[in-house]
């Protein structure tokens, strides 16, 4: 009996309170408790089962695939791992959409004791379980009356009466019947909470189990979305889901919880629906960490809140590439004012547009120069630095022309463009030798538009490495740096502290929360046409209407449909006023009404409608009362962020009528589309080696300044990735970033409207100014230079240098040259001449680009992978010699053709798309067509072959540039590459690279006792061409044996097939440089 007794006590023992050893533990209570702390105990007794000792253990190890004995008991090694489970836990099963709805053997544990593991110094606990064994599954919860009529209600819906035997059943069912909206959480206690609070919830455990991961052999990003998710997510015929992980204040968490976010939001638009639409709630930490904490304690109106702000997934991304991250000092005023004194190096200024940051900088700038401060402000703009340094009280570079300018400079600092900064610009600034201006304040106004100019301008590419060496010199001997901008990010924080080499503590962030007002904010209107056709008719409305307009737009040239010059000659005869066009040409031009406008804003009084491009996209602002209406329209050249800024040039609160495709153009998008820092950076460092394997045997040092420079190797991978994601959703991004700064956004419906005018004008417009640029009388070479370097020109000027440089590019000009020119011949034709007559200097002229760019730092590999035509020369080689040259002779092909079906049907996407910076399409006939586009040939259709269904269509490869003489062309670069290598004074064989077999020392150096400067490639060539046409190529191959093996082996490789026609015995010398091994795209044909 004493034993019983004692036996029962010990039982008994483990639920005894340890706070209290007078009370038993209720298992029951702690299991309540602590779904009331998650706000759902409404579904407590629906749901959750309490269990302990053995019953536990036998509901946890149920699947067929745990170790068993004989008698089918589970190992012992499994009783003892989870042996905690005997001391008592709650356990609640899911239901199964496969399955009707049924309840699931499958659920989640959490015990009274939990288990714990160690994690390097940390010891983890492990505060819920699943069955050992078994897939885990999302959680479909039981419902009962307390939920059903809330979750009705939320939704404007009469609460539905159910069975009582099949009232979860029907409860899932009847969500589905309604499309009803889902959030999707973390773990089964945050669905309850949800459904408590009147939403649909389902609940993960865990928020990567989503996808169906049995398949070992498939990567995760592919694996198929969970079965039951899929089975009930299919049967929706409207789907609107919410995401709504934890809010972790820990940055690596809160990171891995957004990645799987997107990573569910993704594969629901892939998998399920792509209708779908696939939101993501983020709030801040301190409003709770789950959906329960929010609840509990801030009230369901909180959870509201958060929900209803959750954002579509693009929109979400895009909103992450703009996140500050750093702890901020947050005010919500008007106007900024004076702002407090912070002790970090730098400070970081985020407020709204037009609440006067420039002016808190003036006031900065003015107490540093008082205490005998030296201030550096940096822009990037010319304008704007100009405007700035005007408030600031001091020099702008540009401006000073005088003595006492420099003097005045050198005491109180000075402003400049960031293009400036570098020690051949007027300023002739070498900071890493001259100290003067150590101890400084530096001033970045805008940016994240100087940071973006820096790294990305095409007019820096020359210089950008010297810039950013002595940017960073500048940002460690600096004694404050402050950085403003309206869209402050990481991004641009993050630059300048590396450049400053300082740590995230010495960065602090004031950021103005101020929203505008009714009054304040402006109506937009987002037109939603495929193009800005509606938009036009409303402005030409407008204007009929005597109102007044600014019209902004992204195109200049001629040939642009909706250029400036040809908006202003369409709207023209509906002003009643004077019609001003502004571009980057007419500003400078001293003969044209826009000359210096930006310095005389007071101007555009005088017009009814005043046309802008992006002149005036940044550092201005229009404050007096001069028009009614602002109109924006483009194609993607601006970002996202550009357009805002753009449209808020003009202060006052009038309604703004904006047209921008729903996504833009992909030849706006840069690295395919990539939206990762990571694969963008992966793409430059795989060009960067290739590139570095045909410098190998070059100049060492040349090698070692391919080394990444981090700061601005990754600032630039963040803008190309931020840049691709606002441009892949760029309607919904611009509207949510207007919204996002207080204005009301409205979508006009889409009705189709055609203008046929505009194209007849464009027509006739550009027509006029090619042929003005053709009639222009050639330049001397040093009235080029003079116009080249001359910032201020007229139209003639103007196109008397686009024709003289078009000479120097190209070797003549004609009408279709222009055209091709503005077509973009130059890049195609460049890869087809160092693929044919000039392959042997493929390399010298890379060697050139890497020259050019490197500095006293590592040179930004990017600008050298962009330039560069080694490795696409190298990839493409291949191509031809398996049967793309075939193709360019004018014969018939169709897609049967061995080329097609056994090489390019076969090409490595990822390769091509690495070496090319475009996609390869998938369909074979698409591919080919993106080949020849590389090279300035386009496929034509030739007709049929056969008849019925047996008929096969026919094609022929035709130049894509019509017009053009590419012969002449391809002569000229060859004469101006030998006459290049005869002036460098070194022998071709210095020039490394064996491309395709031909080494560059044949082209130059000694020929049969020749001098290279005495030897005409153009010459050659043209009477080979001859000889050819005149069906006399067997005696040229006689005269051309006769100038030596090296000339001899040089044309041989080029027109082997011709030659093997005429001379079939002919073998090539043995000084003929052969070996080459083709790589690259090539490699991944399938052998």
């Amino acid at each position: 009996m004493r034993n019983l007794i004692s036996s029962t006590l010990q039982q008994k023992s483990q639920f005894v309170n340890r706070q209290s050893t007078h009370q038993p533990f209720d298992l029951e209570q702690w299991a309540r408790d602590d779904w009331d702390k998650s706000a759902a105990i409404a579904l407590f007794d629906a749901n959750v089962q309490v269990l302990d000792g053995m019953t536990a253990l036998d509901k946890f190890l149920l699947s067929d695939k745990l170790t068993r004995g004989n008698t089918g008991r589970v190992s012992s090694g499994y009783l003892k791992k989870y042996d905690h489970l005997r001391h008592g836990c709650w356990f609640v099963p899911t239901l199964n959409p496969l399955e009707d709805f049924a309840e699931d053997s499958w659920g989640c544990f959490k015990p009274v004791k939990p288990r714990t593991y160690q994690e390097g110094v940390k010891l983890k606990t492990i505060k819920y379980e699943h069955p050992e064994g078994m897939p885990v599954q999302p959680f479909f919860l039981k419902l009962n009356e307390l939920v059903t009529e809330p979750v009705a209600q939320r939704h404007g819906l009469p609460t539905p009466e159910f069975s009582q035997t099949s009232y979860s059943q029907e409860f899932w069912k009847w969500v589905i019947a309604n499309n009803l909206p889902v959030v999707i959480t973390e773990g089964v206690k945050k669905a309850a909470s949800l459904l408590c609070a009147g939403y649909v919830g389902i609940g993960l455990p865990g928020i990567w189990n989503f996808s169906d991961a049995s398949d070992k052999n498939i990567p995760a990003f592919k694996t198929p979305l969970n079965p039951r998710l899929q089975s009930f997510f299919s049967r929706f015929k409207k789907l609107d889901i919410t995401i709504a992980f934890d809010s972790d204040s820990k940055e690596k968490a809160a990171k891995n919880s957004y990645d799987a976010a997107c990573r569910l939001a993704s594969k629901i638009t892939w998998q399920v629906n792509e209708n779908a639409v696939v939101k993501i709630a983020q709030w801040h930490p301190s409003l709770g960490k789950g959906v329960d904490d929010v609840i509990k304690l801030n009230g369901i109106g909180t959870l509201e809140t958060v929900l209803n702000s959750a954002l579509p997934l693009k929109v979400s991304k895009f909103k992450k590439s703009l996140s500050l991250t750093y702890p901020t000092l947050n005010l919500n005023c008007r106007y900024l004012g004076q702002i407090p004194e912070l002790p970090a190096k730098i400070v970081a200024i985020k407020s709204p547009k037009n609440t006067g940051k420039t002016q808190t900088l003036s006031q900065i700038v003015s107490e540093a120069t008082k205490a005998g401060k030296k201030v550096i402000a940096l822009t990037p703009r010319i304008q704007l630095g100009i405007d700035l340094c005007n408030r600031f009280g001091i020099q702008f570079l540009n401006e000073m022309t005088s003595e006492n300018d420099w003097l005045e400079a050198a005491y109180f600092g000075l402003g400049l463009c960031i293009d400036s900064l570098h020690p051949n610009s007027k300023g002739k600034i070498d900071l890493t030798l001259d100290d003067s201006f150590d101890d400084c304040i530096v001033v970045f106004e805008e940016s994240e538009q100087n940071v973006n100019h820096l790294l990305r301008a095409d007019t820096l590419k020359s210089k950008r490495a010297e810039i950013v060496t002595q940017l960073k010199s500048l940002c460690q001997s600096a004694s404050k740096i402050y950085l403003a901008d309206a869209d402050m990010s990481d991004l641009s924080i993050d630059f300048v502290r590396k450049m400053a080499d300082l740590g995230q503590s010495d960065v602090a962030v004031i950021q103005n929360d101020y929203k505008f007002n009714k009054s304040e904010g402006w109506e937009v209107f987002m037109y939603q046409e495929n193009g800005p056709y509606r938009l036009l008719l409303e402005c030409q409305t407008r204007l009929k209407q005597g109102k007044r307009a600014f019209l902004l737009c992204s195109g200049q040239q001629a040939s642009t449909l909706f250029s400036a010059q040809n908006l202003a000659t369409r709207l023209a005869p509906y002003c009643q006023g004077k019609v001003l066009v502004i571009d980057s040409d007419n500003a400078k031009d001293p003969n044209h009404e826009a000359y210096g406008i930006t310095s005389n804003l007071g101007k555009l009084g005088q017009y009814q409608l005043v046309i802008s491009t992006g002149v005036l996209e940044t550092g201005v602002s229009i404050e007096d009362d001069f028009f009614d209406y602002v109109f924006y329209m483009g194609s993607g050249v601006h970002s996202v962020q550009s357009v805002t800024q753009f449209v808020a040039r003009y202060r006052r609160p009038v309604e703004r009528h904006i047209w921008i495709p729903e996504s833009a153009k992909g030849i706006f998008l840069k690295f395919n589309g990539k939206e990762s820092l990571e694969g963008i950076k992966y793409d430059l460092q795989t060009n960067k080696k290739r590139l570095e394997s045909f410098l190998e045997d070059f100049d060492e040092k040349l090698k070692h300044s391919f080394d990444l420079y981090n700061p601005a190797i990754d600032a630039y991978c963040a803008l190309i990735a931020r840049n691709n994601i606002g441009l892949k959703n760029y309607r919904e991004n611009v509207a949510w970033l207007l919204t996002y700064d207080g204005h009301r956004c409205h979508y006009v419906d889409p009705v189709k409207t055609v203008d046929a005018e505009i194209r007849e004008i464009r027509d006739t417009t550009y027509d006029k100014e090619v042929s003005e640029i053709d009639s222009q009388p050639m330049t001397s070479d040093a009235e080029q230079e003079k116009l080249n370097n001359s910032r201020a020109l007229t139209k003639s000027q103007r196109q008397k240098k686009r024709k003289g440089n078009l000479v120097r590019t190209y070797g003549y000009c004609s009408k279709d040259l222009i055209m091709a020119d503005d077509d973009g011949c130059f890049r195609p034709l460049q890869l087809l001449y160092y693929l044919n007559i000039g392959k042997a200097f493929a390399t010298s002229h890379d060697t050139k680009i890497v020259q050019t760019f490197t500095s006293k730092t590592q040179c930004l590999d990017h600008e050298i992978s962009k330039y560069a035509v080694s490795v696409r020369v190298k990839s493409f080689s291949r191509l031809f010699d398996a049967g793309l040259s075939g193709l360019l002779t004018g014969e018939n092909f169709s897609k049967d053709d061995p080329f097609l079906t056994d090489v390019v049907a076969k090409l490595c996407p990822n390769q091509f798309r690495e070496t090319f910076g475009r996609a390869l399409p998938e369909k074979t006939g698409d591919r080919i067509n993106a080949i020849f586009d590389l090279i300035g040939y386009k496929k034509k259709y030739a007709g049929r072959v056969g008849t019925g269904a047996d008929a096969i269509r026919h094609y022929f490869a035709v130049p894509k540039f019509d017009g053009i003489d590419m012969d002449q062309i391809f002569a000229f670069w060859l004469e101006r590459d030998m006459k290049s290598q005869e002036i460098s004074g070194t022998d071709a064989g210095d020039f490394a690279g064996e491309i395709s077999g031909i080494d560059a020392g044949d082209f130059a150096g000694e020929i049969s006792g020749t001098e290279a400067g005495e030897f005409s490639g153009e010459k050659l060539w043209a009477e080979i061409w001859d000889a050819v046409a005149n069906d006399t190529f067997k005696d040229m191959w006689q005269k051309v044996k006769a100038m030596g093996a090296k000339i001899t082996n040089w044309v041989f490789t080029e027109l082997p097939e011709l030659i093997s026609q005429v001379d079939p015995n002919f073998a090539l010398g043995d000084d003929f440089a052969g070996g080459y091994v083709a790589t690259d795209v090539a490699t991944c044909v399938a052998t």
